[in-house]
């Protein structure tokens, strides 16, 4: 085998372990954005309540 078979066999295991990251990250994206919204409205309902008893 040659060398630059060899790199670019390499050169193409990193590329596929990079592109899985990246379908990982984006399939957890929504479920994160998911959570900030629900967390924004918790802050939001405590702040809102906490105006209220002044």
């Amino acid at each position: 085998k040659s060398p630059e078979g060899k790199t670019a066999l390499s050169g193409g295991v990193a590329c596929t372990r990079i592109h899985d990251n990246i379908t990982k990250t984006n399939n957890l994206l929504p479920s994160i954005l998911m959570l900030n919204r629900y967390l924004l409205k918790f802050f939001l309902f405590i702040h809102r309540k906490k105006l209220m008893k002044h």
